[in-house]
């Protein structure tokens, strides 16, 4: 049975609409007018698949019922579901509703379940919000902070926080431990490191004929990609700096520009190229 008619069914069984919503492919625009009314289905985990689903539905410019619907379940009764909203409300995605998604951010931030409350302080920490400061600093100088705590300090982007974040360098923990390492990298006072930097443009000018180092770049755009995922906002600098390094390649300059995640989400974020 497809989503359209287990909508429709009122009494579809729950776990047959999970099944369903979670099936959807992204970017299925059609399926959008099914998957939003279930984000007020009676049962938790028909909300939580609609919620999470919502965001891999919406276009450039997402229609307003769709952060209507997920900024009300940042508050549901579920934590499940209030951690699948927050993790929902992409800036990236809802950038013309950020005055909104700042305030709900706010409002979990005293959330009882941790997935909750450090969902919502990584994303006011993207946003750069003054307001979770104080709060990573604290989360920082425990002995163990959450790994998603060490990824809102590089979001937030403060080199001030590098002490604290080094600090960590030596866990054993492997989720906090690749969160240093990529905080590392973000709240440096030096940049993201010049090992990725001339990395990614040997790269490029591998790909265009004229370098001639047939290294594996794989893993050094996996490190940029993830770069960008806790800060998209400072891809404009990194794409820059690997520019730099391709003065006087014309081709190897176009391929980033135009080739690459990197190039691409510079540009969005307003790099000249």
């Amino acid at each position: 049975m497809s989503l359209a008619d287990l909508a429709a069914d009122s009494g579809a069984a729950p776990n047959e609409l999970v099944a369903a919503i979670t099936a959807i492919a992204p970017g299925d625009h059609g399926a959008l007018r099914h998957v939003l009314p279930l984000t007020g289905h009676p049962v938790a985990d028909v909300r939580a698949a609609a919620v999470s689903t919502l965001p891999l539905l919406v276009g450039a410019e997402p229609p307003a019922g769709v952060v209507d619907a997920i900024l009300a379940l940042t508050s549901d009764a579920d934590p499940n579901v209030r951690f699948w909203a927050c993790w929902a409300l992409d800036p990236e995605i809802f950038a013309g509703d950020a005055e909104r998604l700042r305030e709900s951010f706010a409002a979990r931030l005293e959330d009882p379940i941790d997935d909750v409350r450090c969902e919502a302080l990584y994303w006011l920490a993207y946003l750069r919000d003054g307001r979770v400061l104080p709060l990573i600093k604290t989360a920082l100088a425990s002995r163990r902070p959450l790994p998603r705590e060490v990824d809102a300090a590089g979001a937030y982007g403060d080199s001030a926080l590098y002490p604290l974040v080094y600090a960590h360098r030596g866990t054993a923990h492997p989720e906090r431990l690749e969160a240093v390492r990529l905080a590392r990298r973000l709240l440096s006072p030096d940049g993201v490191g010049d090992d990725l930097l001339d990395a990614l443009a040997a790269s490029c000018r591998h790909r265009t004929g004229n370098g001639a180092d047939p290294s594996d770049y794989g893993p050094w755009w996996q490190i940029v990609d993830e770069l960008n995922s806790l800060a998209a906002y400072r891809a404009p600098e990194i794409a820059a700096g690997v520019d730099l390094r391709l003065a006087g390649d014309d081709q190897a300059r176009a391929l980033l520009r135009d080739k690459t995640n990197l190039g691409r989400l510079a540009r969005k974020h307003g790099w000249p190229g």
